[in-house]
């Protein structure tokens, strides 16, 4: 007698897919015009197919939409043009910088000075520098690396800050022992302080 082999289950088995129902236009829906061989659906249902109070219309072209946006730069033009200028009298005027933040403009150094042999501009310094070179006096400073020196110009007299930067070596050194004009000006404040410097006269 033969021996029966028992039926295994096939687990990679799944149930058929439901396909969905293909669509089918209405004879009475498609356009009047319709042609089989012609007819392109991307074009969309005719005009009778739209919602009840939606009107289609064509899409504006791009010789359209460049149109509108030269009219709306034209709007937007005259009405600038026609807004009123406001005047500001000078009294009133305020030239804020990062260097004068609050616009005071009575700022002022008591002498010309002098950044190895370039003009320093009162615009380019901050209100504490410009205390500090008011205040500093002519001498050598941090060991010889700084010379600030007076000279008198007529009536009046020009502060010149003189130091040695051409080298690396030389530059490393100033680096040691400042970082900017704030900082060197500070310590020489505090050395003269310190001590009483010798005058150098030019």
């Amino acid at each position: 007698m033969a021996k029966r082999i028992p039926k295994v289950k096939d687990t990679n088995y799944t149930e058929p897919m439901d396909l969905p129902e293909k669509t089918v236009i209405e004879p009475d829906a498609l356009p009047a015009n319709y042609d089989e061989d012609t007819y392109d659906e991307s074009e969309g249902l005719p005009q009778s197919a739209a919602p009840e109070g939606v009107v289609l219309t064509d899409a504006p072209t791009q010789g359209q939409l460049a149109q509108s946006q030269i009219d709306l730069a034209n709007a937007i033009r005259t009405l600038a043009d026609s807004q009123p200028v406001k005047r500001v009298p000078f009294a009133k005027f305020k030239t804020r910088s990062p260097f004068n933040p609050t616009g005071n403009k009575k700022r002022k150094l008591t002498r010309r000075c002098y950044q190895n042999g370039f003009p320093m501009m009162i615009k380019k310094l901050f209100d504490e520098e410009i205390d500090m070179l008011n205040k500093i006096s002519a001498g050598k400073y941090m060991d010889g690396l700084v010379t600030i020196i007076i000279a008198q110009n007529g009536g009046n007299s020009d502060l010149h800050i003189v130091y040695d930067n051409k080298s690396f070596d030389q530059r490393l050194a100033l680096k040691s022992h400042f970082r900017n004009l704030r900082e060197m000006l500070s310590i020489c404040l505090d050395e003269a302080k310190a001590r009483k410097e010798t005058v150098v006269t030019v």
